[in-house]
């Protein structure tokens, strides 16, 4: 985890700040469907994204949970499109 800020260099680091939809009550995501090309059973995961927040600046960078599962069904998705 980030113990300084990217842009500004500063030590005021908010870590693991959860993120909102500003629609609604749930937690902001993102997925990746490894079989996108499927009508249903596209095999999707999904993850949680957290933001790391610069206490001085505001800049925030975001993180999602489990990115090397979402990698994994990323790269099933292009050997899916190429068949």
């Amino acid at each position: 985890m980030a113990t300084s800020c990217s842009k500004c260099g500063s030590s005021k680091i908010i870590p693991d700040a959860h993120t909102y939809e500003t629609a609604g009550a749930g937690v902001l995501a993102t997925c990746v469907s490894a079989n996108p090309n499927a009508m249903i059973f596209k095999e999707t995961k999904s993850g949680y994204l957290k933001a790391t927040i610069c206490g001085d600046c505001g800049y925030a960078e975001l993180y999602v949970d489990n990115a090397s599962e979402l990698y994994a069904a990323y790269e099933k998705s292009l050997q899916a499109v190429e068949a």
